[in-house]
């Protein structure tokens, strides 16, 4: 069975909790957890683009992915806190982080702070981070052919070493 979309959950929420820290307090989706009563509070997020196969064998799978965090700001107390947040994300910018599992790799962007509005009492920020999931597929490569090196003295996958073009019998 594949993980890609679980890995991408928990490598998206390991990076972005590792680098907020106890920035604000923050509520996960669906946690059973209440917002604070006062105060500026944070929402996770995480939303994926559409899957589609990296490499042509489809043994490497790539999602288009946004995380981070919305701001909620008591209304009238300024918009420091949200820009603080956002420049925590600055830190993940641009960078290369791998699962605990080594098959999915999340590759960052950058960071952006959105206007969301008002709603209930608070300003709203969306505080994201662009990135893209590679996950390689276990399954799948192990269903493909093998193919016989050069010299003959060892097989290698495709996408590997080199791709020799005569699969054995």
């Amino acid at each position: 069975m594949s993980v890609h979309h679980e890995n991408i959950r928990i490598l998206a929420t390991q990076t972005f909790l590792n680098a907020w820290g106890n920035t604000l307090p923050l509520i996960f989706p669906n946690d059973g957890q209440e917002k604070p009563s006062t105060g500026a509070w944070a929402r996770f997020t995480i939303s994926t683009g559409e899957t589609n196969n990296a490499a042509l064998s489809g043994f490497l799978k790539r999602t288009p992915l946004v995380f981070g965090a919305q701001i909620y700001m008591p209304l009238h107390k300024g918009t420091k806190e949200a820009y603080q947040a956002a420049d925590i994300l600055l830190g993940l910018e641009n960078k290369n982080f791998i699962s605990d599992d080594e098959l999915t790799v999340l590759k960052t962007g950058t960071a952006t702070v959105q206007d969301g509005g008002v709603k209930d009492g608070y300003k709203i920020f969306a505080v994201t981070m662009s990135g893209i999931a590679d996950t390689e597929i276990k399954e799948t490569i192990s269903t493909l052919p093998k193919y016989l090196s050069p010299d003959g003295s060892s097989y290698f996958q495709p996408g590997g070493i080199f791709l020799y073009n005569q699969p054995l019998p």
